[in-house]
């Protein structure tokens, strides 16, 4: 029996063409309108009643053969397959489709889902993004067309990361941070979040005590909870680590201790060269870990950023830890890691069974933009772009009442807003409704002790957003005194 028409198909032409007439035809053979032993039409007939290309129908007609719901017969045409079963296809349609459940997931799984996501991170006033219309697009499209054509990038490749990277980043971090290390110290990664993943997979084993500073880079408490450690945490001076406090006896047995001392996240403090040199001794004294995270150390406005802690002595416990995310642009998902060299091959080898190599081409650009100096110059025009935005909304947020503080070191991509008495979160809410995502001040904190505000990322803002945010946030606080 020959159909005489599918005219009743229909299809969008700004889609795949080719997949809606496949399952258009699958669903009237399931839902017994096509039965077995049924011819369809030909496919020059098919193509002129749907308007479509024959070549589109052929193809069809192809992988529903290939797949069993048709046959075809040479010289006579193609039919519904005599074989499937009408009657099975039918109490299919009607039975209602069977639910299974599947087997539980794990316990951080749950863990996770507990947790405060945050889906507006490329909005203005979110901490950590970029200038991002500031970078050489133009340079790096270069340079990537320049790699793109090498066919030695597209293999597999060293764990550690590319070596060229390696030597670049060695050079680089020597010069600007004191770093003292080799290529073979150096672990690329795939930002900061994976590179403290990886050291708290190296490091930790259950029921170790880790120390974070409070408030503090929340991400990097998460990572350190999914492994079932013991967090505590350490109050800071001066808007950087107290290190006097960690001479308490609770902090002795820490496995690790998490810091940002060239740029304390959030509240912007730098630790000074002698409290590094402590807090380096009582690390060494202790057997702990110290995992310096050298976060916004290229955007110091005023001065030469203090050395980096892990080249103030060659055999230091230190694990320095960095990333391209704040210097180039988020997306980019390149970081490192600098270990000491006894244990160098352990994390890469960790790293190989946890996530295998970083992408291959993006490393070989960011060698040579690093080798050909566009990376130092363009640290050096976002130094100067950044400071002048600091300055404007520091100036700005001159005009808020009392209650409000600005917390506002001469370093970062952000600055803090302190403001007593009042719902954080809510005045966030009402940020956001105007398209700014500023982060709530008490989110960094660990502990019930927590003071309010706003941290208020301004590297990727025009002067008419910082001001409009500040009339914004004065609104807001009227309002609430109404």
């Amino acid at each position: 029996m020959e159909i005489t028409s599918l005219h009743d198909i229909v299809l969008n032409k700004s889609q795949n063409l080719q997949q809606q007439l496949y399952r258009q035809i699958v669903a009237k053979i399931i839902t017994g309108e096509l039965a077995p032993s049924m011819r369809l039409p030909s496919s020059r007939r098919l193509a002129d009643e749907l308007s479509i290309s024959r070549n589109t129908v052929i193809k069809t007609i192809e992988q529903l053969c290939d797949e069993g719901y048709t046959t075809s017969l040479r010289g006579s045409g193609v039919y519904i397959h005599d074989k499937l079963n009408h009657q099975q296809l039918t109490r299919h349609r009607h039975k209602p489709a069977q639910v299974f459940a599947l087997p539980k997931l794990s316990n951080k799984i749950a863990q996770l889902n507990s947790l405060k996501r945050d889906d507006n991170k490329n909005l203005p006033f979110s901490p950590g993004l970029t200038a991002i219309d500031q970078f050489p697009f133009a340079i790096w499209q270069q340079l990537l067309k320049h790699h793109a054509s090498r066919k030695l990038l597209y293999g597999y490749n060293e764990i550690k990361g590319y070596l060229p990277l390696r030597q670049s980043l060695v050079n680089y971090l020597a010069h600007s941070r004191g770093v003292k290390c080799d290529a073979e110290q150096v672990i690329i990664t795939q930002g900061v979040q994976h590179g403290i993943n990886l050291c708290a997979q190296a490091l930790l084993n259950p029921g170790d005590r880790v120390i974070v500073e409070e408030p503090g880079y929340i991400s990097a408490k998460r990572v350190f909870e999914s492994y079932q450690t013991e967090i505590s945490t350490v109050q800071l001076a001066q808007q950087s680590i107290d290190v006097d406090q960690l001479n308490q006896p609770k902090y002795r047995d820490a496995k690790l201790l998490y810091s940002t001392p060239t740029h304390q996240y959030p509240m912007g403090g730098i630790l000074s060269a002698d409290q590094r040199l402590a807090l380096l001794a009582w690390a060494a004294e202790n057997k702990t870990w110290l995992l310096e995270d050298d976060y916004d150390s290229e955007f110091n406005f005023c001065q030469k950023p203090v050395a980096a802690i892990q080249g103030l002595s060659d055999t230091a416990p230190v694990i320095y830890l960095g990333s391209f995310s704040k210097t180039l642009f988020p997306s980019i998902r390149l970081g490192y890691l600098v270990v000491p060299k006894a244990v160098s091959q352990h994390f890469s080898y960790l790293k190989g069974v946890s996530c295998g190599e970083s992408p291959l081409v993006e490393q070989a650009v960011l060698a040579e933009f690093i080798d050909e100096g566009h990376f130092t110059r363009h640290i050096r025009r976002m130094r100067k772009h950044y400071h002048e935005k600091w300055q404007h909304l520091q100036q700005q947020l001159k005009q808020l009442p009392n209650n409000c503080q600005t917390v506002a070191y001469s370093a970062g991509m952000h600055l803090v807003l302190k403001i007593s008495g009042i719902d954080e979160h809510h005045l966030c809410q009402f940020l956001l409704n105007y398209g700014y995502a500023p982060s709530a001040l008490s989110d960094y904190y660990y502990n019930s002790d927590k003071q309010t505000g706003l941290v208020l990322g301004f590297a990727n803002t025009n002067g008419e957003q910082r001001e409009h945010i500040v009339e914004l946030i004065n609104q807001y606080l009227k309002q609430q005194q109404s």
